[in-house]
């Protein structure tokens, strides 16, 4: 057969570690077997998380999965990572996560306020590399402290809030704002503490007003997360979060994304 072994399956049918006939490896063919047609087909990754698009802490999953009909199987993957504004519509380039790693998922440690898109491709043991998926992006949130504060909010601190801090108003008209004229958004929510006692806040892009979200509950709740539903394009402008009365508000994040 030409074939120079080092290693073989008992039954004989199957060459393994062995230099072909043809002068490629055992593992560039089908099932890694010299009788065998050999695998020219580009193994396919799709990313399996992030799974949501708006995390609520810094902390979160990237996961991947991958095939290769080409019959040599999938012996790698590289994953790239590409971050930005969340009120930017893109991200920046890309850069390595992880290179040639059989491994299909890596815990990630974000910064706050900032958009991650992944994208990624798999090796097969026939040395074909497969094309960079679809990317996955996801948002981590704006702390309050990041946000430009009106007159009518107090500062606090604790342990328990994220990034340590959240903003208190007990007045109307009292205005939370982050952005610019020129941000993009394509989702709006906020972490805020819901109580018997606590108000309303308007949410606005600019001078449009996209949405309202009641603080009222029937116990007292820190970081309840809120969400309004996605908007149908892009929407402009600074994000401006508005109290309606004098109730309490208390907020403990800005939650937005552009991609």
């Amino acid at each position: 057969t030409g074939a120079t072994v080092t290693g073989f399956l008992a039954s004989g049918a199957i060459w393994t570690n062995a230099v072909c006939a043809d002068g490629k490896a055992s593992l560039a063919h089908n099932a890694g077997s010299c009788t065998n047609p050999l695998d020219v087909t580009k193994p396919k990754a799709a990313l399996s998380g992030p799974t949501s698009t708006i995390q609520t802490r810094l902390g979160f999953t990237v996961s991947w999965t991958g095939s290769d009909i080409g019959g040599s199987g999938v012996r790698s993957y590289d994953v790239q990572a590409s971050t930005g504004l969340p009120t930017s519509a893109s991200t920046g380039a890309w850069s390595t996560l992880v290179s040639g790693t059989a491994q299909t998922s890596r815990v990630v440690t974000a910064k706050a306020g900032t958009s991650y898109c992944y994208r990624v491709r798999a090796h097969d043991k026939a040395g074909n590399a497969g094309l960079w998926s679809a990317p996955r992006c996801t948002t981590t949130p704006v702390d309050d402290a990041a946000l430009m504060r009106s007159s009518g909010w107090t500062k606090g601190t604790g342990s328990t809030w994220f990034g340590g801090t959240y903003s208190t108003a007990k007045k109307a008209s009292a205005v939370l704002t982050y952005g610019s004229a020129t941000s993009s958004t394509r989702q709006i929510g906020i972490i805020a503490t819901t109580c018997p006692s606590c108000g309303s806040v308007r949410i606005y892009v600019g001078a449009t007003k996209v949405g309202q979200i009641s603080l009222q509950s029937a116990t007292r709740t820190d970081r309840v997360v809120f969400l309004l539903t996605r908007f149908a394009a892009v929407k402009t402008g600074a994000i401006r979060l508005v109290t309606i009365s004098g109730y309490e508000v208390t907020v403990d994040a800005l939650l937005t994304r552009a991609v």
